[in-house]
């Protein structure tokens, strides 16, 4: 999908190690990484 759409940022709703995101880092795409986002989203909502 990074080689067709080419972006310049990922943004993952999750932890991004560097196991999985590595490689798009080392190739310039700015990885986002938002941990606990249905925990923050909730507290949000309530």
């Amino acid at each position: 999908m990074v080689k067709v759409l080419k972006p310049d940022t990922i943004v993952n709703y999750s932890c991004t190690p560097d196991n999985i995101f590595g490689e798009y880092r080392e190739q310039g795409i700015n990885v986002v990484g938002i941990e606990n986002y249905a925990i923050t989203v909730r507290k949000a909502v309530q």
